[in-house]
């Protein structure tokens, strides 16, 4: 668990984890490894949404790939 008070909030923000992760990680390791899962997932998100990039019509790897890259230049 850990708990997080911003500096000009009253209130803290508490954050569970639950994770399978080695006993060898520390506490903080984990908190920073979900963080930047965290972030990927935004990147996911944030591409499907604004660049349409989640309706791929075809099945190979490589015409998906040359699609994404001339929409993101337009």
């Amino acid at each position: 668990m850990q708990s997080v008070r911003p500096a000009d909030e009253l209130f803290f923000i508490h954050s569970f984890f639950v994770t399978k992760l080695e006993v060898t990680f520390s506490p903080e390791d984990i908190v920073r490894e979900y963080q930047k899962r965290g972030t990927m997932e935004n990147y996911i998100k944030e591409a499907k949404n604004s660049f349409r990039l989640d309706q791929m019509n075809s099945h190979s790897f490589q015409v998906n790939e040359v699609r994404m890259m001339l929409s993101l230049l337009t």
